[in-house]
């Protein structure tokens, strides 16, 4: 048991940490876990600007303001909207 006040089992969980990250590398999974992180910033930064691109064609000719009225008043639920706006999104 690591103890880290008493500065016990400290040697031996470094020691755990370093078998770990050298097997880790030997067997492929850093480098997976690497390309697994820098997947989803790429997602992250694809879907920030996606979105900020949709929110701005969308709210310039007043469509988005509408259909989200149209949702507020209950003339239509969220999720045909959703489709609704994608498919024109999309298409311009």
């Amino acid at each position: 048991m690591t103890v880290a006040i008493q500065k016990k089992g400290i040697d031996e969980l470094l020691g755990a940490i370093d078998e770990y990250v050298r097997t880790a590398q030997k067997d492929g999974r850093l480098e997976e876990q690497r390309r697994e992180r820098l997947k989803r910033k790429v997602f992250r930064i694809l879907t920030n600007r996606f979105q900020r691109e949709f929110v701005e064609r969308m709210s310039a000719n007043g469509e988005l303001a509408a259909t989200l009225d149209k949702i507020a008043n209950g003339e239509a639920n969220p999720f045909t909207v959703g489709d609704e706006l994608y498919t024109r999104f999309t298409r311009q």
